[in-house]
């Protein structure tokens, strides 16, 4: 009866650890989105807020055109005429509404992030990541597949290369090396290739090692 009274005792108190813990996290409205920000900025534009690309893209976190126009057609932004947003209207190369064209680097970085929370939450939500560990070989290993509308997987994808290729240690880690691609190369890019960074282009594949290497290396990634 002690022994039970015991362990009833320490999973009570493992439980509330827990809650707290979890109370924190979410109070704090903070994930690895937000860590690994800073490191796009590092690649993208090299911390230049008026940074411009080949393509249109402009600010610190390179915001294409394209971006710019889901952005205010999802916010409700209206052309001065009041017709709903098009970045046609503009003359402004980053096609992005002359209220926001400041290259504000509070704007940009919002856009950016926002971005990044649709490709993780929208676009890739039916991407399902499985870890499994084989205890003798001390390593991890990655199965990606897509979910479809029945919860049926549609294709398997081992991931085994990504992980050591890019140094993906948690299923978190495959997450961001996958919105990471996509941030860069297009969903519509990385869906003709299964979502398989190792069968995107060779500038893809060095974009998300060199974010994911800074990721790991700094000492404010969480732990």
């Amino acid at each position: 009866m002690n022994h039970l009274k015991t362990t009833f005792k320490i999973l009570s108190f493992c439980a509330i650890c827990y809650v707290f813990y979890m109370w924190g996290a979410l109070s704090s409205g903070a994930d690895e989105i937000d860590d690994i920000i800073p490191f796009i900025i590092q690649v993208e534009s090299g911390g230049d807020a008026s940074a411009i690309g080949k393509a249109g893209e402009v600010g610190l976190m390179q915001i294409s055109p394209i971006v710019w126009l889901e952005y205010c057609q999802e916010n409700d932004y209206m052309n001065p005429d009041g017709t709903p947003y098009s970045s046609a209207y503009y003359t402004t190369p980053t096609g992005c509404p002359k209220d926001l064209a400041d290259y504000s680097t509070g704007i940009n970085k919002m856009v950016g992030e926002w971005y990044l929370r649709r490709l993780r939450d929208h676009y890739l939500k039916d991407i399902r990541i499985q870890r499994v560990q084989i205890p003798a070989e001390a390593k991890n290993y990655f199965i990606v597949w897509r979910q479809n509308k029945y919860g049926e997987p549609e294709y398997f994808q081992n991931s085994n290369q990504e992980a050591k290729k890019y140094n993906l240690t948690s299923i978190e880690d495959m997450e961001l090396a996958l919105v990471l691609a996509t941030y860069n190369w297009g969903i519509g890019n990385m869906r003709s290739v299964d979502y398989d960074i190792n069968k995107s282009p060779k500038s893809v594949q060095r974009y998300v090692k060199k974010i994911m290497q800074l990721y790991h290396s700094s000492t404010t990634k969480k732990r």
